[in-house]
């Protein structure tokens, strides 16, 4: 009895002790599984953005391979320019023969007078036409590059350059919201309207960029044309002398 008494008491101790341990265990599963459950909104969400941000890095280096190959869209600044400039002198040259159409200087359809032959007549009037229509198209052609161009003529980026750099901030921006520890609903959802609202703009201004080369081949057809005329209605000018 003296030595069962003791024995009983650490019984009693260590069957409190386990059952303590069991309930802290059972508390820590508890809190551990609700944790869980508080936790698993918030890493759906992450696992979703990132899930965006691979597929939209993907994208925007389809889009910037796109960009290099075609050099960029500086060169349809440049071409706009010339463009305006032919259609200008297009106009002027229609404004010119209208205000001297009555002068003994121009007789009809804009020859000169004085000419050396009527074959000279005739080489003038076909370089004049093909002159004209020449200007004609590229006028028709600076307003298509013009929609090409961000901010019209004086924009220095193409409207694809500048959509697929929104696009890009926008994945920049997608991919902070895909860091967060806890991305709200809000955040989550905002940065992905952004995302896919930019890329759609970029995916169709993209579209123009397969189009720039076929303008510079249009617009090297269109120079020649212009000089081949000016060529034409020059020397059938130096014929009368």
């Amino acid at each position: 009895m003296k030595y069962g008494m003791p024995r009983k008491i650490d019984d009693v101790r260590r069957t409190r002790l386990i059952a303590g341990l069991l309930s802290a265990a059972v508390l820590v599963a508890a809190a551990w599984s609700g944790y869980e459950a508080w936790m698993a909104p918030y890493r759906a969400r992450r696992a979703h953005l990132a899930e965006t941000v691979r597929e939209g890095k993907e994208i925007l280096g389809r889009f910037q391979d796109e960009l290099v190959v075609a050099e960029g869209g500086g060169k349809l600044v440049i071409i706009l320019k010339w463009m305006r400039e032919y259609a200008k002198a297009g106009e002027q040259l229609k404004k010119v023969e209208r205000k001297h159409a009555g002068a003994k200087t121009v007789r009809p359809n804009g020859v000169p007078e004085g000419m050396a032959s009527a074959e000279a007549a005739d080489r003038y009037r076909k370089g004049r036409r093909a002159l004209l229509a020449a200007s004609q198209k590229a006028s028709t052609l600076a307003e298509e590059i013009s929609g090409m161009l961000e901010g019209g003529a004086a924009g220095k980026q193409t409207r694809a350059e500048a959509r697929i750099q929104d696009f890009a901030d926008a994945l920049c921006e997608l991919e902070r919201a895909s860091r967060l520890a806890r991305p709200s609903a809000d955040v989550a959802e905002t940065a992905e309207t952004h995302f896919l609202e930019a890329y759609v703009r970029a995916e169709a201004a993209a579209k123009q960029i397969p189009e720039w080369e076929r303008v510079q081949m249009e617009a090297r057809a269109i120079t020649n044309r212009w000089n081949a005329a000016k060529t034409e209605m020059k020397n059938a000018m130096e014929q009368k002398r």
